[in-house]
C-alpha cells in the first residue's frame, strides 16, 4: 500500500551543486533542475522547499540567477566540516574515505532534508531521507584514450559502488542507460532516466542581441559552437572543415564560447591555437572563452545556426539551447544526439572532415543571422512545456510519488493512491 502524500509538509530538497568553471555543464545541470522546479504551477511548487549547497569558490556570476528561486543557499565551507565534495580531493582519498559521507549526513539530518541529489558517496545503511546519485555518462568506456588509467579505475570503482549501494541512480539518456545495463544488469531497477531540459528564461528573449555581438567585434553572420575545449568536443574537425571550405573560396565565420583548456591535456589549448594558425583560418575563428551566461544566450539568438561536433555526449546543453531558441543546428551523428532529436537538425559523420565541410557549406549558405522572432516564440512555448515536464519528473524522483500533469492550472493530491495530479 502506498503512503499518502503529506500535502501539509513540503518536502525539503537539497541539491548539491556540481561542476566548476572548467566544467560549466555540471553547474548548468543543477541550475536547470532549479529552473524547471520554479516553472511548475504554484500548487506543485508549494509541495517542496529547494535548498542548494555550493562552494564559495564558484563565482557568484554562475549562481546569482538562482538565488531568488531557492529557499536557501548553503555554502560548503560554512555547512560541512570536511571538503569531500571536491572531486580532485575525492580522487586522492577515494580508498581512504568511508562509503558514506558522514559530514554530509550530519548536515542533512540536522537540517531535516527529505531528499539529497546528487550524492557523491552513496549510503551503506538505511537513512530516513531519500537520495540519488548521478552518472552523467560512460565516456571513459567509449573514449578511454582521453583518460588516464587512474581516472578510468576511479570511475569504474565509483560507478560499481553506485550500482551496488545507491538508493536511486539518475541517468540522463537512454544511451547512457544502455551502457549502465550492459555493465550492471543486476542494478537496472534502481535507475531512472531523466533527460534534462532548459527552462526558457523570460529575460533571455528581451531586447536586441546586436549589442552583444558588436561588443565582441563579431561578423554580421556566423555559426556558433558552445562547448568547452575538451578533446572529445571535436573542435579540430570543425577547423579542418573550415580550411577545406576556404580552399574552395567559402569563408564561414565560426564563434566559439567555452573554457579554453582540457585538464587531461594541459597543452591542448596550444594545439588549438597552433592548428588555427597553421590552417590559415585565424581571421574567421573567434575564441571568446567562458562568456557571461546572458552574453552566451544572446550569441545563440544572434547566430545563423549552431554546430555541435562532439565525439561523445551524455546529453548536450547546446542542443537544448538550440531547441528553445528555434535555431538550426549541425550535429555529429551520435545516438544521444538522435535521441535529443532537436528540430531542424542536420547530422554529419563525426570523423569525416569532408562530410562536415560539405554539410557546413550548405547549412551556412541557407541561413540568415538571428533572431527569428517567430521561430523563437514557438520554440519558447514548446521548450517551456518540456521544462515543466522535466520539473514534474524530477519532483517524482525526489518524493517517490507519481506526479502527472493533464493540465497545469490546478493540482490536488490523491492521498489514497499516493499520486500527485495537476488538472
Amino acid at each position: 500500500m502506498r503512503t499518502p502524500y503529506p500535502t501539509n509538509q513540503p518536502k525539503r530538497i537539497l541539491l548539491v551543486m556540481q561542476g566548476s568553471e572548467s566544467w560549466i555543464g555540471g553547474v548548468n545541470f543543477i541550475k536547470n533542475i532549479i529552473f524547471a522546479l520554479s516553472s511548475l504551477p504554484a500548487d506543485l511548487k508549494s509541495l517542496c522547499e529547494i535548498h542548494v549547497l555550493l562552494s564559495k569558490e564558484l563565482g557568484q556570476e554562475h549562481y546569482k540567477d538562482i538565488v531568488s528561486l531557492v529557499n536557501k543557499v548553503h555554502f560548503r565551507e560554512d555547512s560541512l566540516n570536511h571538503p569531500v565534495f571536491e572531486q580532485k580531493f575525492l580522487r586522492k582519498i577515494f580508498h581512504r574515505i568511508s562509503e558514506f559521507n558522514l559530514s554530509l549526513d550530519a548536515f542533512v539530518r540536522s537540517n531535516n532534508f527529505d531528499f539529497v541529489f546528487p550524492m557523491l558517496a552513496p549510503p551503506n545503511r538505511a537513512t530516513r531521507y531519500r537520495s540519488a546519485v548521478w552518472i552523467p555518462d560512460f565516456q571513459h568506456k567509449h573514449l578511454p584514450q582521453y583518460f588516464t588509467k587512474n581516472e578510468i579505475d576511479f570511475r569504474d570503482t565509483l560507478f560499481a559502488r553506485y550500482a551496488k549501494l545507491a538508493f536511486q541512480i539518475l541517468l540522463i539518456s537512454q544511451d547512457g542507460f544502455k551502457d549502465f545495463a550492459n555493465l550492471y544488469p543486476d542494478s537496472v531497477s534502481k535507475c531512472t532516466t531523466l533527460p534534462f531540459r532548459i527552462s526558457p528564461r523570460h529575460e533571455w528573449y528581451l531586447g536586441n542581441p546586436d549589442e552583444v555581438y558588436r561588443r565582441y567585434n563579431l561578423p554580421e553572420k556566423f555559426l556558433l559552437i558552445c562547448n568547452q575545449f575538451w578533446q572529445h568536443k571535436n573542435h579540430l574537425l570543425v577547423f579542418k572543415a573550415l580550411a577545406l571550405q576556404k580552399e574552395l573560396g567559402n569563408i564561414i565565420p565560426v564563434v566559439c564560447t567555452g573554457h579554453l583548456g582540457d585538464y587531461r591535456k594541459p597543452d591542448y589549448s596550444d594545439e588549438i591555437l597552433s592548428t588555427i594558425a597553421q590552417l590559415g583560418i585565424a581571421e574567421q575563428v573567434y575564441l571568446l572563452g567562458l562568456t557571461p551566461r546572458e552574453d552566451q544566450i544572446a550569441l545563440v539568438r544572434r547566430s545563423a545556426g549552431l554546430i555541435q561536433p562532439s565525439l561523445f555526449e551524455g546529453w548536450n546543453t547546446s542542443v537544448e539551447e538550440a531547441r528553445i531558441m528555434g535555431k538550426h543546428i549541425l550535429l555529429s551523428d551520435l545516438a544521444v544526439h538522435r535521441e535529443q532529436s532537436p528540430p531542424d537538425a542536420l547530422f554529419f559523420k563525426p570523423d569525416s572532415v569532408k562530410d562536415l565541410s560539405e554539410k557546413m557549406q550548405s547549412f551556412y549558405k541557407d541561413l540568415l543571422p538571428g533572431p527569428d522572432l517567430t521561430r523563437e516564440s514557438k520554440a519558447r512555448e514548446s521548450g517551456a512545456e518540456l521544462a515543466r515536464q522535466f520539473g514534474i519528473d524530477f519532483l517524482s524522483l525526489a518524493t517517490g510519488f507519481t506526479v502527472s500533469k493533464p493540465d497545469a492550472s490546478k493540482c490536488f493530491a490523491n492521498e489514497k493512491e499516493g499520486v500527485l495530479v495537476t488538472r
